[in-house]
């Protein structure tokens, strides 16, 4: 069961989307419960869904943190521009 629903899942995600993939997640997860409860599509669907998709969500956010830091990078190293070479490029010498 839990395969099925995941194998629509990522059929569905597969749909261009919006930020997070929000609503297009929560749709295809309901269509696949419904292929097992005729209530799919119904609150408890619903709240299925979204805990999953908030689940997700809320791990990708952790470890990106996570990496973040351990890696030792600063959001203003990668939001910042890089930085301009003036010097020409030294010709190989043999």
């Amino acid at each position: 069961m839990l395969a099925v629903i995941l194998t629509i899942q990522v059929v569905g995600v597969m749909v261009p989307a919006g930020p997070g993939m929000v609503g297009t997640m929560q749709f295809f997860t309901q269509a696949g419960l419904s292929l097992f409860d005729p209530a799919g599509f119904s609150a408890h669907g619903a709240a299925f869904a979204n805990t999953v998709w908030l689940l997700q969500f809320v791990e990708q956010v952790a470890l990106g943190t996570i990496f973040l830091i351990a890696g030792h990078v600063s959001l203003k190293g990668l939001l910042g521009a890089a930085p301009v070479n003036d010097e020409a490029p030294a010709a190989a010498t043999p």
